[in-house]
């Protein structure tokens, strides 16, 4: 059995993350795959699907290569596919919440999360605006930094979760260089990736120069804030096809 560990949570039960889930093939992963969610919606779901998933619960018989092992946690109220109910909110925020804390205690190396429906679960009284914010606030980080990324491209987001409306006054100097050193710590420390920090030292450069020289004269202009964003985002394009001009 590999030694990475990676958990999993179901997302919003009425979603399509339980179909993705029931669609995973364990055996191409060089991880332990374990999902945390209702067991029994998890087989019906593979059922509905005709997908012959294997789901066996942690602390079963010992699951073969084909089985995805699960801790159950039962949904608050019976889900119908596609239909929203508040009542599962909670849940949604639970396994969330158990995921986050098993990693923290070291038992997962890493954690995967469907996608939840952010309205149902603020319809249900829940002020929620992510899981970066909530996940963020689970492990008392003060400063969070939201990275898109794929094998040719990584996208690291200034802001997370805001009103188009209220970017412009949260792209300020300061909290620039807080995202920048984050980028370059992490990255380094957490992932060995030492090609892309060559591309955030120039950039850390450039947007030094750009924010402390124009800023105060133009810090009501949302162009100029955008710029800085777009630098932003782009620092971490393919440091081979990227050549950075100070």
């Amino acid at each position: 059995m590999p030694d990475t560990r990676i958990v999993i949570t179901t997302g919003e039960p009425a979603g399509i993350g339980p179909d993705i889930i029931a669609a995973i093939n364990p055996q191409a992963f060089e991880a332990q795959l374990v999902v945390i969610g209702d067991l029994g919606m998890l087989r019906a779901r593979a059922d509905a699907l005709g997908i012959n998933t294997a789901f066996v619960g942690v602390g079963d018989k010992p699951a073969d290569a084909t089985a995805i092992e699960v801790i159950d946690h039962p949904l608050s109220q019976p889900c119908t596919v596609g239909q929203l109910d508040t009542a599962n909110a909670d849940y949604v925020l639970a396994i969330l919440r158990k995921a986050c804390l098993a990693c923290l205690a070291g038992e997962f190396d890493a954690m995967v999360t469907a996608p939840v429906q952010k309205e149902i679960i603020n319809r249900a009284g829940i002020p929620f605006s992510g899981h970066t914010e909530f996940l963020a606030e689970a492990t008392a980080t003060d400063k969070v930094v939201m990275m898109l990324a794929t094998t040719q491209l990584r996208v690291a987001l200034a802001t997370t979760h805001l009103p188009l409306s209220a970017v412009p006054d949260a792209i300020t100097g300061n909290m620039l260089e807080k995202t920048l050193s984050i980028l370059h710590n992490d990255l380094h420390k957490k992932f060995g990736n030492l090609e892309v920090l060559k591309g955030i030292d120039l950039l850390h450069i450039h947007l030094w120069y750009l924010v402390n020289s124009a800023i105060d004269v133009v810090s009501t202009s949302y162009a100029f804030r955008c710029i800085c964003t777009i630098e932003l985002l782009t620092c971490l394009f393919e440091p081979r096809k990227v050549s950075w001009e100070v």
